[in-house]
């Protein structure tokens, strides 16, 4: 950031229930997009666990000092898209 002199000035937080993370990497487990931590569900359930403990405390801390836009990652891959779409706009608008 500091290299391209700019700064944080939105966080999207695409969010998505845990029952549905794990459903959702099992399934890829069985595909060629396999990860090599979505090899088992002891890997998964391990990630989700970190994730839970090193990036949320990270999210919160930002959320106290920049705008942060929730967008429910549950939905059809189309619809998360366009969400995110229109949060990534918003963002633009607001450097002009």
């Amino acid at each position: 950031m500091k290299k391209h002199n700019s700064k944080i000035r939105k966080i999207i937080d695409i969010q998505v229930g845990t029952l549905e993370l794990i459903s959702r990497l099992d399934k890829r487990s069985k595909t060629s997009h396999c990860k090599p931590y979505d090899t088992s569900t002891e890997k998964i359930v391990r990630r989700l666990k970190e994730h839970e403990e090193k990036t949320i405390p990270v999210l919160d801390k930002y959320k106290e000092i920049h705008d942060v836009a929730i967008v429910n990652g549950e939905a059809p891959f189309d619809v998360v898209f366009e969400r995110l779409s229109v949060e990534i706009e918003k963002g633009f608008k607001n450097l002009r």
